[in-house]
């Protein structure tokens, strides 16, 4: 149990370190963040809650509203 547990935290620390430095210091992620061509018409789609739809329905769009909406 004890190995699990030292490993699992070995590991947890290893993946925070590999992560802040590939989004930080070596850059590789830098090209996701840059401006796409294509931006403007990705943003422009219809936006229900959290939820990007790619295709307008009307009557889906009030039936996912009733659903998420209704308290």
């Amino acid at each position: 149990m004890k190995k699990y547990l030292i490993g699992s935290i070995v590991g947890g620390i290893i993946i925070f370190l590999w992560q802040g430095l590939s989004w930080m210091a070596l850059g590789i992620h830098s090209d996701s963040m840059m401006y796409n061509a294509s931006q403007e018409n990705i943003m422009s789609l219809p936006v229900i809650g959290n939820w990007q739809t790619h295709s307008y329905n009307e009557k889906a769009t009030q039936s996912l509203s009733r659903f998420f909406y209704s308290n």
